[in-house]
């Protein structure tokens, strides 16, 4: 996946993510619900949170969890800048690309929302999070299922298809350093009030940069009718999100 068009879409929707992204923020709650029925683990010394945008799973982390060191990673180096000036605690900025970037040793939390779907090669990223993870360290992360934004990948619009996984699959490609610990998916069908509106909302959000669409006035024409035929409601028409909560463990080594 181009990382320049990526970094160019997410540029332009930093200043409206926090608006228009309700499921994603929902989503970090949701991420972190799940973690508190498996563990009462409520302290970590080292963390590191990649891909944190404008920081709505960092301050539900420093809200819900004390911890000592939280490292800060996204692609946007303002983006880091602009979520470390609205806290008050400590945190150390790293930013880059996740999969390029050395990462502290003996990290005790590794969480992330919403951003495994950018990275090409997912298998690799984390048997990378693997080996930062101190024994008994855990990884808190957010993807998507195979039919998130189903409405159009069926229009042949979408770029990062291959990224989304189902539970299963998500298992299959942990590390077997990696304990999978809870994995599971859900599915939320947003009622915008037209195909304008479902483009606009990606813009807002960021996730246009996965919209490979060259668009003229007669494409945009043919879009419109086609997602008005196959998707419409009495409230408008559908986009689907399908979420995939993944926890897992980095197990002891073996004596």
């Amino acid at each position: 996946m181009n990382q320049d068009r990526v970094a160019q879409s997410f540029r332009r929707g930093l200043a409206s993510y926090g608006r228009a992204a309700q499921v994603q923020k929902d989503g970090t709650s949701r991420l972190l619900d799940l973690f508190a029925l498996v563990s009462t683990q409520t302290r970590f010394a080292q963390a590191l949170e990649f891909g944190c945008g404008t920081g709505f799973l960092t301050r539900a982390l420093l809200s819900r969890f004390e911890i000592g060191e939280l490292t800060l990673n996204d692609l946007l180096p303002e983006a880091v800048e602009r979520t470390q000036d609205s806290l008050t605690d400590k945190t150390t900025a790293l930013p880059g690309p996740i999969e390029e970037l050395a990462l502290p040793a003996s990290l005790d939390l590794i969480a992330s929302a919403a951003t495994v779907q950018w990275i090409e090669d997912q298998q690799s990223l984390l048997q990378k999070l693997s080996e930062a993870l101190a024994p008994g360290g855990w990884l808190l992360l957010s993807g998507f299922g195979p039919g998130h934004f189903t409405e159009l990948q069926s229009l042949g619009l979408t770029k990062f298809n291959d990224s989304f996984r189902d539970p299963n699959a998500w298992k299959g490609i942990l590390p077997d350093g990696l304990q999978p610990v809870t994995v599971q998916m859900e599915s939320h069908v947003l009622q915008l009030s037209s195909p304008h509106s479902v483009l606009m909302h990606l813009r807002q959000t960021g996730v246009n940069g996965a919209v490979g669409a060259q668009w003229t006035k007669s494409r945009l024409r043919d879009f419109e009718a086609r997602y008005i035929a196959e998707y419409s409601t009495d409230h408008g028409v559908t986009l689907t999100y399908q979420p995939v909560y993944v926890i897992a463990r980095k197990r002891a080594p073996k004596a």
